[in-house]
């Protein structure tokens, strides 16, 4: 059983709050919609958008109501500088007039209720989560590892943040998630939550989380497994009751070789990896996506990519599995039988390799207590995520020397098949059949990818470096196999073009880069300096001019921010500084401290956006530029 808990900590300092909570299995993230659903989506967030105006009725995004009382919630707990509530950033987009826009279906759908509603939402990959979630005051000491960042950044004490056993999942309360939990492609079970701080708007609470149970359903084919709005007196709820675990899958080797063999399935076309080209018939049609009573590509599962080829000469631009059925997808004209299929054997070897090499690397893990929690296969970026905080030299070079020997041996690889049912991990059990992958004296486990038919086959294994994730994992970076070829190659031209540039060798190349770059740090202080320079004697010139509303010439709308600090420090009255392009720039400096009066004014005019302190305002607006100069004529300034 797997909960969302409110610790007690948190009521102390939000008891009227209210935790609208989903919990969804069999999501499709990569779900492919028709073109009619994928216009609904887009209508949904279009009205959504112009709905949430309402929201955003004053110019300054911190005076809305909706916005204050996330900005005076934050103001209860230590946040780092910048942090911000998640539903701000939608609506400042809102207020400037620049919408929402769309991103995939899944984001698309949040997007919208969240701007609906005018609530925070957030979604996470629920089966990333170590134990029970909780949302509570942290210590301070707990990992946590930003989306897009390489270094962690633990919350600070005091903090309200989600956690779970493992670590942060989003910092801030909903402020920023991390690495560890985020939805990707692969993610079927989510959690989603939406946060209300104000007492009046539970109905409206309600409304949202009744819409976001049928849209995510109806769209990614998500199934409900729980659905509640937590408070004080309701603190907790179940997510759902069986929680997969990582330590069934060992159990499930140990006793996998006694179990009774079953006849192959679909994925036995999978068993000979070199099988790269057939002749085969359509067997269904469905919004230009066919499925064949045959086919030799295989779609991206499992932690392996999709293939690349062609089919009756066309180019293959997409593959999706709906159950245990491929969906192809080509480009030009409608397909015909016979068909023809041709998959691309270089990168479907260079996808291949590592399938093997991992499974290796995971039993070798296994015995000594670690575990590789995610993996990345593609062939511009091969890596696998550790959960170990360091990895010594002697560790490093001890790995190295285990895969090298793997391939030595020249291990073969064989694949059976048992009934599903019979299966001792739970998590299998719903698929008819299981196909086991074994690689003789070195792993067997359950897998549907294509693999290598001996481990000789892999050809080169390099450990090429690591990088912490988090306090608790490592990423490790490899390259295995072709691909060990196209780098070198690539990298061998890359130095030689390098070289060349710099006019160097390749054995004095990272001394004439470091030479090149201390020199530029030096053109730019200087250019730096020059610049500040010009600007001071730009705005000296501008501070002794009797206008008051100075166009920059060339329209350099850069330069206006510079240049109005810079005239702040000598300007002894008001003057207004213009940059016109498609939009007219401007800044209003005025040491008399009447810049935002004077933008006040301008606002009806203008219908500009704008602001900042009372001696310098900066704003924009699109009215012609004869409007813009009336308008500030007759400020009389």
């Amino acid at each position: 059983m797997q909960k969302f808990i409110v610790d007690d900590a948190f009521w102390k300092i939000f008891p009227d709050a209210r935790i609208a909570v989903l919990s969804l299995k069999d999501v499709d993230e990569t779900a492919r919609l028709s073109d009619e659903e994928m216009k609904e989506i887009a209508a949904l967030l279009d009205k959504a958008n112009k709905e949430a105006v309402k929201y955003v009725p004053n110019e300054t995004i911190s005076d809305n109501p909706v916005v204050q009382v996330w900005r005076q919630a934050y103001q209860k707990f230590p946040t780092k500088k910048g942090a911000r509530c998640a539903l701000e950033n939608l609506l400042k987009r809102v207020l400037h007039g620049n919408p929402v826009g769309s991103i995939v279906p899944s984001v698309d759908l949040t997007n919208a209720v969240s701007l609906k509603y005018a609530f925070p939402i957030g979604v996470e990959n629920m089966d990333a989560f170590a134990g029970d979630l909780h949302l509570g005051v942290m210590d301070g000491t707990e990992d946590f590892l930003p989306i897009g960042e390489a270094v962690p950044e633990p919350p600070l004490k005091g903090e309200v943040a989600y956690r779970d056993d493992a670590g942060v999942v989003c910092r801030c309360w909903n402020w920023r998630d991390g690495q560890r939990t985020q939805v990707n492609d692969d993610t079927t079970n989510e959690f989603v939550a939406m946060e209300c701080v104000e007492e009046d708007r539970l109905e409206d609470l309600q409304k949202a989380l009744d819409e976001l149970a049928e849209l995510l359903p109806k769209y990614l084919g998500a199934q409900v497994m729980a659905r509640a709005i937590v408070d004080r007196d309701h603190p907790e709820v179940v997510l759902r009751e069986e929680v997969p675990q990582q330590n069934k899958a060992e159990e499930s080797r140990q006793e996998v070789s006694q179990l009774p063999k079953a006849q192959p399935d679909d994925s036995g076309s999978y068993d000979d990896y070199t099988r790269t080209e057939c002749t085969t018939t359509i067997r269904d049609v469905k919004d230009d996506w066919y499925a064949f009573n045959d086919t030799v590509f295989y779609g991206d599962k499992g932690g392996m990519p999709s293939d690349s080829g062609t089919i009756n000469g066309q180019k293959v631009d997409g593959l999706k599995w709906e159950g245990e059925t491929l969906w192809h997808h080509v480009e030009g004209a409608p397909l015909q039988d016979p068909i023809v299929m041709k998959v691309d054997f270089e990168l479907r070897y260079a996808h291949t390799v590592p399938q093997t090499a991992l499974h290796i690397l995971d039993s070798y893990y296994r015995r000594k207590g670690m575990l590789i929690t995610s993996t990345g296969c593609c062939e511009d970026n091969e890596y696998y995520d550790l959960d170990v905080a360091e990895i010594s030299p002697r560790d490093w070079q001890e790995l190295q020397d285990y895969i090298n020997e793997a391939i030595r041996k020249d291990a073969p690889v064989h694949f059976h098949y048992v009934k599903g049912s019979d299966y001792p991990d739970p998590e299998y059990r719903k698929f008819e059949t299981v196909r086991i992958v074994e690689i003789e004296g070195l792993d067997e486990q359950p897998c549907g990818t294509p693999h290598l038919n001996h481990t000789g086959e892999i050809g080169s294994f390099v450990l090429l470096d690591w990088e912490h994730r988090s306090k608790s994992t490592v990423r490790v970076y490899f390259t295995a196999g072709n691909v060990t070829r196209w780098r070198l190659v690539q990298y061998y031209k890359q130095l030689n073009r390098l070289a060349q540039m710099l006019s160097t060798s390749n054995e004095d190349l990272e001394e004439k880069a470091a030479a090149v770059t201390a020199a530029n740090k030096e053109y730019k202080k200087q250019i730096n300096d020059l610049t500040r320079s010009l600007m001071e004697h730009e705005a000296k010139d501008y501070a002794e001019k009797p206008e008051k509303v100075i166009e920059l010439t060339g329209g350099d709308s850069d330069r206006l921010r510079p240049l109005s600090q810079a005239l702040m420090r000598v300007c002894t009255d008001t003057k207004i500084l213009y940059a016109a392009n498609d939009m007219i720039d401007f800044a209003i400096v005025s040491r008399e401290g009447r810049a935002r009066e004077i933008l006040e004014i301008l606002k009806p005019v203008l219908n500009c956006s704008g602001g900042g302190s009372p001696k310098i305002v900066s704003g924009r607006t699109s009215v012609d530029l004869e409007t813009f100069k009336k308008a500030v004529e007759e400020l009389h300034l």
